[in-house]
């Protein structure tokens, strides 16, 4: 755990890191000192790998403001919120350590886990279709209305 974030950054970079590999280079480490105890191996494996899962949540959470603010919704987004503050701390503290990722931050990445790569995609189009979204809003006034154009959509495509 007395790796920074910034560390983590440039020796694992998000793009290469594949956690089977990393743990059998920290188990190959380990071979060269034979004495000490591994336990170490599995605990910093698991913090990597949390790192790097929020990295995704908060690109989920970065889309969702965005979504947020582009198509005005409201509502409580307070969750989202202290996510996006945390992700500014986290952000501009990368001296801090591997291990101090709070039990709160992991709490806010299990409610944006659902959020995949392919729903982040969905929602920064959703983003960009803001003419048409408020098109929607003013021209369908019910949700019986939305559905009938969305069958009469799904027939015609």
């Amino acid at each position: 755990g007395s790796l920074t974030l910034y560390e983590v950054d440039l020796t694992f970079p998000e793009s290469t890191y594949h956690s089977e590999y990393l743990k059998i280079e920290l188990d190959l480490i380990c071979q060269l000192r034979p004495g000490e105890d591994r336990g170490w191996v599995d605990q910093r494996l698991q913090q990597i790998q949390q790192y790097y899962e929020m990295h995704l949540t908060l690109d989920a959470a970065k889309i969702i403001d965005i979504v947020k603010k582009t198509l005005n919704l409201s509502g409580d987004f307070s969750i989202l919120e202290n996510l996006l503050d945390i992700a500014g701390k986290l952000e501009s503290c990368k001296t801090q350590k591997l291990d101090s990722i709070s039990p709160e931050l992991m709490h806010a990445k299990r409610l944006l886990q659902g959020i995949t790569v392919e729903r982040r995609e969905c929602l920064r189009k959703l983003a960009q279709q803001k003419e048409f979204v408020c098109w929607v809003r003013e021209a369908l006034k019910d949700v019986n209305e939305l559905k009938v154009f969305v069958d009469l959509a799904s027939i015609s495509a």
